[in-house]
Formats: structure tokens, sequence, C-alpha cells
């Protein structure tokens, strides 16, 4: 009889409790900015839909990676929006602000910024890149 359930293979279940971790940690980070951003009046209003979108992105990606878990490629895709809807929100949100500390006598400010956020996506890329070399596997 043959066998109808794929069995996980190491590297996906080292990326998923390492998702699970990651997520973990940034719904509580995100859940603790939204807390300090309401007590900061009207600038803090302006981030509150910030975090509250990072919030349903990290919960994305706790689902997509729990699909994965149970082989589920539908997962993967659930887990890509969870990953990279952060990383272009970020640009649109930010790109006017940047534009403006770079015309103000901070280009280097703005510089340094920019290379953060270039290093900050890389490692969204490289697990997105990670689960889809694994989805060969998943149904």
């Amino acid at each position: 009889m043959e066998n109808s359930t794929t069995q996980r293979p190491t590297f996906l279940t080292v990326l998923c409790i390492l998702t699970w971790i990651g997520c973990g940690l940034g719904i509580i980070g995100n859940l603790m900015g939204m807390a300090g951003a309401s007590m900061l009046g009207s600038i803090g209003g302006k981030l509150m839909p910030y975090y509250a979108i990072q919030t349903i992105c990290a919960i994305l990606c706790l689902v997509g990676s729990i699909q994965m878990w149970k082989m589920k490629k539908m997962g993967f895709y659930i887990y890509t929006v969870g990953e990279l809807l952060p990383l272009i929100l970020s640009y649109i949100l930010f790109a006017d602000a940047m534009k403006a500390l770079s015309g103000a006598g901070g280009k280097g400010l703005a510089s340094a910024i920019a290379a953060g956020g270039i290093i900050g996506a890389l490692i969204p890329i490289a697990f997105v890149v990670m689960y889809f070399v694994n989805t060969k596997d998943m149904k």
C-alpha cells in the first residue's frame, strides 16, 4: 500500500520553527508598538496602521508556515504575502519621508536608513526563497 503522506524535510521543519519564533516576536513587538503609538497622540495615530498591518502580516506568515508544516503548498503563498507586503508597504509609507530627509540636508542619514532597509529586506526574501525550494515536496 502506498503511503499518501509526504514526510516533511528537516530543512522545512527548521524553517517553520524559526518562523514561529520570529512571528511570535513580531506579533508581540507590533502589539507593543501599537500600545506605545497610542500614547503619542497625533504622531502615534499615523503609526497605528503601520503596526496593525505588520501584525496582520506576521499572522499571515504564521498561518502560512503552519500550512507548510502540514505540507500544503498554499501555505507558501500565504507566507509570501505576509513577508513581502510589509516590504512594499514600508517603501510606500517611508519613500516621501526619505525624500524630505534627503532634501533637508540629511542625505547621509537617508542613505544609512535606506541601506538598513535593504539589509532588513534580505532576511524575508531569503526565507521566501528557502521555503520556495521546499515547495517541490508539498501538495
